[in-house]
Parts: structure tokens; C-alpha cells; sequence
């Protein structure tokens, strides 16, 4: 899934959020590794970023929540539909070696909500999707959908488990408990 950095504006009292053409990564040693260790390491334990520090953080500082939006191409390929997803929250909970501060994966929790969602009969061409994703007028805001991933650890530079295929995060007890306040 293509992870897009939007601007957001208003004009004449309606809201626009329009591509910027940048792209952010939360994987390998990029955004959620980063804030991980700005975080002091937290292993065993649950820790949160939300939209705010993801933006801060890709831009050093220059822009934030205000300005700008996360955003994701759920369905990059499909040309029956369009299904953009604002990144709102990322509940993490790293397990690891408390002793060495050595992170052996990440069970996640992504916090999202529908920011643009249209199918099209007959299906549309890339070019034409392309045109469609490079400005949102008034966002469709939804209710929020979670969902869960994990990075692998240290061993793997912090990259997504299993890509491309079925990325289940199996949850013991404390991760769960973690995740549990946040429904």
C-alpha cells in the first residue's frame, strides 16, 4: 500500500487535502523506528504515536496535523474503485529484550478513517485514478477502522512481517490488554 503525504487547505469554506506527490514510510528504520527510540525504547510495553508526531517527525518539524495528512492507497491496483484512508494513530506494542533494549517485533494497531471512497462501472485507467487521488474536495470522513500489523525487530530492521501476504499479529496477554483500552 502506497503511503502519500497530502496538504490540507480550506477554500471558500470547504475542506481539500491535494497530494503533495511525497510518500512516508512507517517500516525499516524510518518513522515508527524513529519515534521508537525518541521514545526511549520501550520494550515489553505499549506505546502510541498519532498523526501529529508522524508528520512532525517526516518533516523535522516544519509541518504538522494542521497542514497536512497521512494518507493511504488501500486498493493501489484496483481500477474498480478508490479507497484513500487517513492514518489517524499507531498503537505499538514492542517485545523485545528489556536487558539489551533489542526489539524483537512490533504488534500494531493502525487507527484509520475513511477519507475518500468511490467505485466506478466501468472500471477507470491508472491515469485517470491518478487525476481522481491528486485532490480530495470535502473529504467523506468514517467512522474509524482499525487495523493490526507487525514489524519485525531488530534481527530484520524493523520491516512489515510477511509482505505481500497474510500479516497476522498473534496476540498474548499483555499486547492484548494493551490494545483492549482502545475499543
Amino acid at each position: 500500500m502506497p503511503f502519500y503525504i497530502y496538504k490540507r487547505f480550506e477554500d471558500n469554506g470547504k475542506e481539500y487535502l491535494e497530494s503533495t506527490g511525497e510518500e512516508f514510510r512507517l517500516a525499516g528504520y524510518n518513522l515508527l523506528y524513529q519515534l521508537w527510540v525518541k521514545n526511549d525504547k520501550p520494550i515489553k510495553e505499549g506505546w502510541h504515536v498519532d498523526a501529529e508526531n508522524l508528520i512532525k517527525q517526516w518533516s523535522n518539524g516544519t509541518y504538522d496535523y494542521s497542514s497536512h495528512r497521512l494518507i493511504i492507497d488501500a486498493n493501489p491496483k484496483a481500477r474498480w474503485r478508490v479507497n484513500l484512508l487517513e492514518l489517524l494513530d499507531v498503537y505499538v506494542y514492542t517485545d523485545g529484550n528489556k536487558d539489551t533494549r533489542k526489539a524483537y517485533w512490533s504488534p500494531m494497531m493502525l487507527k484509520l478513517r475513511q477519507a475518500f471512497y468511490k467505485t466506478y462501472d466501468p472500471e477507470i485507467t491508472a491515469e485517470q485514478k491518478m487525476v481522481i487521488i491528486k485532490r480530495i474536495c470535502e473529504p467523506n470522513y468514517t467512522n474509524d477502522i482499525m487495523e493490526f500489523l507487525y514489524l519485525h525487530g531488530d534481527d530484520r530492521g524493523w520491516n512489515w512481517g510477511l509482505t505481500g501476504r497474510t500479516n497476522a499479529a498473534f496476540l498474548e496477554k499483555k499486547p492484548r490488554e494493551y490494545f483492549k483500552k482502545f475499543f
